[in-house]
């Protein structure tokens, strides 16, 4: 176990609180943690509905048929 607290990296006191196996020196620390945490979740869950949604959005591929081989020749030659 680290000597200094997962939130603010104080030393502890007399009392160390512990949650989600992270230990904290006071429970300001762990209130403070609890909001952090609460933000990067809603932060994360933006992203992922934002990426859902684009993938809504996006258009199958659709295989075509190649060129026939002398149209692809002329493209390629210098003139």
């Amino acid at each position: 176990m680290k000597n200094h607290c997962a939130y603010c990296h104080g030393k502890f006191g007399l009392v160390r609180h512990q949650r989600a196996f992270k230990s904290f020196c006071s429970q300001r620390c762990v209130d403070q943690y609890k909001a952090w945490l609460r933000t990067e979740v809603g932060k994360r869950k933006g992203w992922s509905d934002c990426l859902w949604f684009a993938s809504l959005s996006v258009v199958p591929h659709v295989e075509r048929s190649p060129r026939p081989a002398e149209d692809l020749t002329s493209l390629f030659q210098r003139t």
